[in-house]
C-alpha cells in the first residue's frame, strides 16, 4: 500500500509538472478507411522510471 501511496503522490506532482501526455488516437472504420472516432490515450513519463503505462498508475489519486 505505501509504493501505490508514494505513486500517486508522485502523479500529483506530475501532474504539475508536465510529465502527463495526452494523444489522440483515430479510430477507423475497415470498408472505407473512415475516421469514425478518435481515443485519448493518457502516458506519464516520469523522470526516473521513464514511461509508465496507465495500468499502474490510473486510480493512484
Amino acid at each position: 500500500m505505501r509504493n501505490k501511496a508514494r505513486l500517486g503522490d508522485e502523479l500529483r506532482a506530475a501532474i504539475g509538472s508536465s510529465q502527463i501526455c495526452l494523444h489522440f488516437q483515430p479510430l477507423y472504420t475497415m470498408p472505407d478507411n473512415q475516421i469514425a472516432a478518435c481515443e485519448a490515450l493518457v502516458r506519464w513519463n516520469h523522470p526516473v522510471r521513464g514511461m509508465i503505462p496507465p495500468d499502474q498508475f490510473a486510480g493512484s489519486l
